[in-house]
């Protein structure tokens, strides 16, 4: 990990919807690598809100999972069996890799055009006695691994011969296609054997309402599953010392919609620390500051029961591109220094035989266990619980301001509207201008009057609230579409003071003794008693402090 999540998730500039995204999102889309210009589907696509029936003013699983879920990864263009997918990550983020390939369309073009230039070459000097095909496969190796960086070179065909792309440049004399972007596209093509004997299967489960109280959505079998397969497999972020990266410091959020201040200012102004939700799908050990996040498709769905489990994991007993087994052998200070995102995985296998539409769980351990327990006897509901509504589920028009000092709105519902509108020249005031071009920008507003129509739908006057200038500006005849109901800053389950936060447990017999770095509690309180100042340092919270 390289950032807090909450630095990225939904709703930090309620006023931009293109910054509204998640931070992190497993599973197959977060496995695609970026070629930029050559990509293939649009990963992350929309999602659903579903609480599967949790609501705060009752349950106590509530923000302890997230609502969020069935973000799809889209095909945009035709993918051949065993293609590798590819999405966009954006040109400032890729050249910043090390020997990443930058297939931005002008350095494939510029690679088209030299490959051309490099072929005219040849044929003008085809039939010279010093022009023998070593001495071409020899240039054209020198091309592919020149010694200064280009990334024009580094988008040539680099394994291929150079008899197999003269072939394909003369094959393509009336430039129907980019020759570099075909080899491109072919070098992601798998054979499907090669698949069979080192693809993971990622099909096994599939995610549905869990059959337990309080968790949330769970995993279930897709076919029978023999005792000892694979079910599920999944690369693992790593996180060496620095927890406190994932304490997000809470603070009343500001507003400036005149109803949402006005609420705010009937509720207390709360101050605290909880650490970020993606603690509780994360791995880790009780005498170890390392956690180990999963990614992989649907593993994150696999719930907890120590009575039930049908499932374990393990590390994978081969090497692979996501592990390393030598990993295992090498102590926390590497795991924290690498530069290597990715070393290590987890394979969930099954314990015993699991029938198709079976939940799938596994144990998270007595540490995980003891602390959902203390959570459960101490929960009481939120203040102001009773009257929370996610925006998703109001139902009926939206409410002008003299509604609302009679049938206010829950206090985290705050109205956005488009910016877009013109002046009327005859009445001198400004009317709802239909949208040509979508934007994700928005403008904090209040609702002032509404008026149904003949067709049942409702016409609204808004009222624009600019933050910079403290401007004001009336629009009529806004449509539903051009205002968004969406929920405050900070508001959501997730977000709730006292939310339960705890990592799944890793089972003792396959953490590494290298891995634990944490002071005995027992040996730390002797130390202090007997007066051995070098007792009693935890090196985890001292790096945390750094």
């Amino acid at each position: 990990w390289e950032g807090p999540v909450v630095h990225l998730e939904p709703m930090k500039n309620v006023l931009d919807l293109d910054s509204s995204k998640a931070g992190f999102i497993p599973g197959i889309g977060c496995t695609i690598n970026s070629r930029l210009d050559l990509k293939n589907i649009d990963s992350t696509h929309g999602s659903v809100y579903d609480t599967a029936g949790l609501h705060r003013r009752k349950d106590v699983g509530s923000g302890a999972f997230s609502p969020y879920h069935s973000s799809q990864t889209v095909a945009t263009t035709y993918i051949p069996a065993g293609g590798e997918l590819f999405a966009e990550y954006g040109a400032e983020w890729i050249p910043d890799i090390p020997g990443a390939v930058v297939t931005l369309d002008e350095n494939m073009n510029a690679a088209d055009d030299l490959l051309e230039e490099y072929v005219k070459w040849h044929e003008q000097h085809n039939g010279q006695d010093y022009l023998s095909e070593r001495l071409l496969e020899g240039l054209w190796n020198f091309t592919i691994h020149f010694p200064i960086a280009s990334q024009v070179l580094d988008t040539l065909p680099e394994h291929t011969t150079y008899k197999t792309v003269h072939q394909a440049i003369v094959n393509n004399k009336n430039k129907d296609e980019s020759v570099v972007r075909t080899f491109l596209r072919n070098e992601g093509v798998r054979d499907l054997k090669w698949l069979e004997q080192h693809g993971r299967c990622q099909d096994h489960l599939y995610p549905d309402k869990s059959t337990l109280s309080q968790a949330g959505r769970g995993a279930f079998a897709s076919r029978n599953l023999p005792k000892g397969s694979i079910v599920g497999y999944s690369p693992l972020i790593h996180m060496g010392n620095n927890r406190k990266l994932w304490d997000i410091q809470y603070k009343e959020p500001q507003t400036t919609t005149r109803g949402a201040r006005k609420r705010r200012r009937q509720q207390r102004a709360t101050k605290y620390t909880q650490q970020d939700l993606i603690l509780n799908y994360s791995f880790g050990h009780c005498d170890s500051t390392l956690l180990l996040t999963p990614y992989g498709a649907m593993v994150n769905f696999i719930n907890h029961s120590k009575e039930k489990a049908n499932v374990k994991i393990q590390w994978p007993k081969h090497e692979s591109e996501a592990h390393k087994p030598d990993w295992l052998e090498k102590d926390l200070d590497f795991l924290i220094h690498t530069i290597e995102k990715i070393g290590l995985s987890f394979e969930y296998v099954a314990l015993r035989d699991i029938q198709q539409g079976e939940e799938v769980f596994m144990d998270y351990g007595e540490e995980w266990q003891q602390a959902w327990d203390v959570h459960v006897a101490s929960w009481t509901p939120p203040e102001g619980a009773s009257e929370y509504i996610h925006s998703t589920e109001w139902k009926g028009p939206l409410l002008t301001l003299a509604e609302q000092e009679e049938t206010p709105y829950p206090p985290n519902l705050v109205t956005v509207c488009k910016e877009s509108y013109s002046l009327d020249p005859k009445s001198e005031t400004f009317h709802w201008t239909p949208i040509v071009r979508n934007s994700t920008h928005r403008v904090f507003c209040d609702v002032l009057d509404r008026n149904e129509e003949s067709d049942g739908t409702h016409l609204y006057t808004v009222q624009l609230n600019y933050q910079d200038d403290n401007e004001q500006v009336v629009v009529q005849h806004v449509p539903i579409e051009g205002i968004d109901l969406m929920d405050d800053l900070l508001t959501q389950d997730w977000h709730l003071e006292g939310a339960f936060r705890h990592e799944i447990m890793i089972p003792d017999d396959m953490f590494p003794e290298s891995w634990k770095n944490k002071v005995d509690t027992d040996a730390q309180e002797e130390g202090v008693e007997a007066g051995d100042s070098s007792i009693g340092v935890d090196d985890g919270a001292a790096a945390d402090e750094l």
